[in-house]
């Protein structure tokens, strides 16, 4: 049988920081991240290898049978940091 392939996918990440700096020689960071900005929905995983037709079930999602069991990637995130530098 031959291995299920996953339809391919494209993220947009973004990051930013700003550092102020002391006069002491000590500075403050701040960071901001988005990850899959436009938040997409796509499959990062499967589980099972059912291809389209397999098990009487012609529905898909991008070509990928939908009676696998996948895990979807994740929507978009985002994180914030904070750090000091003594």
């Amino acid at each position: 049988t031959e291995s299920l392939k996953l339809p391919a996918y494209s993220l947009m990440d973004a990051g930013m920081s700003y550092k102020y700096n002391f006069k002491d020689e000590t500075s403050l960071r701040l960071r901001l991240n988005v990850n899959n900005i436009a938040n997409d929905l796509y499959i990062s995983e499967s589980q099972t290898n059912y291809h389209p037709g397999d098990r009487g079930n012609d529905d898909t999602f991008n070509g990928v049978n939908t009676s696998n069991r996948v895990y979807w990637g994740f929507g978009r995130t985002w994180n914030l940091t904070l750090s000091y530098d003594f």
